[in-house]
This record gives structure tokens, C-alpha cells and sequence, in this order.
């Protein structure tokens, strides 16, 4: 018996080692611009996390004339890739150097391809990271400034109702609630445009250069719920059905406030910025509802907009450290 069962800790203990082994793994990285034209002279990095902690097979170098680098070294299960060239945004890649089929590992030969945003006209904002911030009341609407990140008064210091914030719901319990984050705009006009972009799998500008001249939306909702499942059983182990509108990474804004317009209809005067992440919201609870976005940016400028932001040069003096944005 003794012997069964130390041949069958040797056969698991083989059976990791080869799953997780390392394999010689090629990566092609392709770098265009935003036409699609291949980038010659770009600094491409590749790394392959080892499994030894803080250690990496890495290879560096340029992309020939079709823009393409390749580098072949020992994987484990990542790799990340950074392309840098001047005059240009750095784009960077995060993804898996296998797939899974029938249980099993399967290693690739991962091909990206990376584009290249250029750098052209960068202008200082009022920005803010990190942006966290306290409704007043659930259940009813609030305005918000968005150059100056804090509720008009009398609630914070803020003077332009830029944007409308509610946060309506129910909150009986940790396991019985639901709320609805309701944003909307006070002028015709106004309004916001939900785009892609993430960081860490493309340009570290997530946004245009230059903001749209039209397709804001004045009303945007999100939602969330927690409550039991009357259908759970021991077995099923599902005991509360959750649900949440918050996308993690990958979505963004762009926004157009204060804006008035002509008799036609046409823009005469509005302002500009953006949003970098989804927004995230704590419902309609005892303790009070929160908002927040990863970094906000506000072009000061009426009708420009250019939405480049030129990073350490924010017009919101004094932020500490961390509430400074470090993306364009």
C-alpha cells in the first residue's frame, strides 16, 4: 500500500513538473502608427516571467523595416512587451504564451501587434487620479464640477453643475441590497462617449488626440444587486445572486460639458476632458454612497478639444503624489 501511494506522489510530482515546465517560446511583435504604416527603429522589449520570483528571460532590440521585432526565449506561462520610439506614446502588451485545450497547455507563438500613438500637442489640465468621492444623499441628484473634482455648493467647492450624479436604491443589508448609479447633464449638448483603451495592452494615450465634434450621450446608467438565491440549495453552493454593470479595465470616457448652442443647433461655446476607467460605485448603503474614476482630466480651454494631456504639468497645484495622473 505504502509503495502504491509513493508511486503515485512520484507520478503527481512529474506530472506538475511538466506542467509546469518551461518551453522555448518565439514572440513576434509588429509595431504600426495609427495608419497602419510599419514603424522602423522602435525599441521593443520582450519578457518572459521565470518561475523563480523577480526573474526573467528578456530580449531587447529594434524593428526592421517592416516593423517587426522577434525574440525566441524560455516561458513559463507570460510575457509582457513595451515599444517605445521618440516622438511617439508608449504602447505595451500583457498576455499568455499558451492556451488550454482538452485540460491541457498548449504554447504558442504569440504575435501582436502594437500601435504607436504620436505625440503632438501634450497641454496642461486640471486632472486628478484616483478620483473618490462621498454622495451627499442616495436617492437624489446632486451636481458636480468637473474642473475643480468636487460637488457644487453647498456641498464642496465646485461652481459649474458640470455633470448630475445619482445613486438610487435600496440598502437593507449586505446581502440584500441594489442601487443604480444614474449620470445625466444639465445642458442640451452635453453629454458623454464611452471609448476603449487599457494600458497595459495598447497606448498609454487611451484616448484620441482630439475630442469628437458630436455622439455624447446625456444619460448613462449603471447597477448592482446583491440578494439571496431562493433557488440556492446546499449542493448548488450559489447562496447569493450578484450582479454589477463596473467593467474592471478596457472602458473610458470622453466628455463635453457647459455647452450652448445656436439656434441651429450648432456648438457655440462647450468644454472638454476625459474619464481613464469605468466608473465605480457603492451603492445606496447605511454608510453612504461612493463614486469613483481612475483619473479625471478637464481642458480649461473654451471650444478646444484637444484632450493630450501633459503629464507634471497639472493646474490642480498641490495634489500630493499619488493623485497625480502619470498617463497622457
Amino acid at each position: 500500500m505504502l509503495n502504491k501511494l509513493i508511486s503515485c506522489l512520484f507520478v503527481a510530482l512529474a506530472a506538475t513538473q511538466i506542467c509546469c515546465a518551461q518551453q522555448t517560446t518565439e514572440t513576434t511583435v509588429k509595431v504600426v502608427d495609427e495608419s497602419g504604416t510599419p514603424l522602423s527603429g522602435v525599441d521593443v522589449k520582450v519578457s518572459y516571467p521565470l518561475m523563480r520570483t523577480g526573474d526573467y528571460s528578456t530580449g531587447a532590440g529594434v524593428t526592421d523595416d517592416e516593423g517587426v521585432y522577434l525574440y525566441s526565449g524560455e516561458s513559463l506561462a507570460e510575457f509582457f512587451v513595451t515599444a517605445n520610439k521618440e516622438g511617439y506614446y508608449e504602447s505595451r502588451y500583457h498576455g499568455k504564451v499558451y492556451s488550454v485545450e482538452n485540460n491541457q497547455r498548449v504554447f504558442l507563438s504569440p504575435e501582436v501587434v502594437l500601435t504607436l500613438k504620436e505625440i503632438k500637442e501634450p497641454i496642461p489640465m486640471y486632472a486628478r487620479a484616483r478620483l473618490e468621492f462621498v454622495i451627499p444623499e442616495p436617492n437624489k441628484e446632486f451636481g458636480f464640477d468637473l474642473e475643480a473634482a468636487d460637488w457644487v455648493a453647498p456641498h464642496g467647492t465646485g461652481k459649474s453643475t458640470d455633470v448630475i450624479f445619482a445613486v438610487n436604491g435600496y440598502y437593507n443589508s449586505r446581502n440584500d441590497n441594489e442601487s443604480r448609479l444614474v449620470v445625466t447633464f444639465p445642458n442640451e449638448g452635453d453629454g458623454l462617449i464611452e471609448i476603449g483603451g487599457n494600458y497595459r495592452k495598447g497606448s498609454k494615450l487611451m484616448s484620441p488626440h482630439v475630442a469628437p465634434e458630436e455622439g455624447y450621450a446625456s444619460r448613462k446608467e449603471w447597477s448592482k444587486s446583491r440578494k439571496e438565491n431562493p433557488d440556492a440549495t446546499a449542493a448548488a453552493h450559489t447562496k447569493y445572486l450578484i450582479a454589477e454593470d463596473y467593467e474592471e479595465e478596457g472602458v473610458n470616457y470622453l466628455f463635453r460639458v457647459r455647452t450652448i448652442l445656436d439656434p441651429q443647433g450648432n456648438v457655440v461655446s462647450a468644454h472638454y476632458g476625459k474619464i481613464y476607467g469605468d466608473f465605480k460605485f457603492f451603492g445606496a448603503h447605511e454608510d453612504g454612497s461612493f463614486i469613483g474614476v481612475d483619473a479625471l482630466y478637464f481642458n480649461p480651454t473654451t471650444n478646444d478639444r484637444n484632450l493630450e494631456y501633459k503629464v507634471g504639468e497639472n493646474l490642480n497645484i498641490g495634489l500630493r503624489h499619488s493623485l497625480n495622473p502619470y498617463l497622457p
